[in-house]
C-alpha cells in the first residue's frame, strides 16, 4: 500500500503466462465493476494497481480485488 494505491509486480513464467493472468485479472474485474491499471513489461512482469478514483484512495473494492488477483496469481 503506497500513495492510496494496493500495488503488486507479478513475475510470471513467460509472457504467455501473463496474457492468461491478465485475461483473468479483467473477467474479475468486469465481475467486481472495480478495474486496475495494469501495466505489462516483457518478458516476464506485470505491475497491477488498485485505487478508487472516485474517493481519491483505498476502498473495500480495492482490497476484494486485490485478494481476487492474488488468488489468480497462484493459479497461473
Amino acid at each position: 500500500v503506497q500513495d492510496g494505491s494496493i500495488s503488486r509486480e507479478f513475475r510470471l513464467r513467460s509472457f504467455a503466462v501473463i496474457a492468461d493472468f491478465v485475461r483473468d485479472v479483467i473477467s474479475t474485474s468486469d465481475r467486481l465493476d472495480h478495474h486496475p491499471d495494469i501495466d505489462i513489461r516483457y518478458p516476464n512482469r506485470v505491475l497491477v494497481r488498485m485505487t478508487t478514483h472516485a474517493i481519491g484512495g483505498l476502498s473495500t473494492h480495492d482490497v476484494d480485488l486485490a485478494t481476487e488477483i492474488d488468488a489468480i496469481s497462484r493459479r497461473v
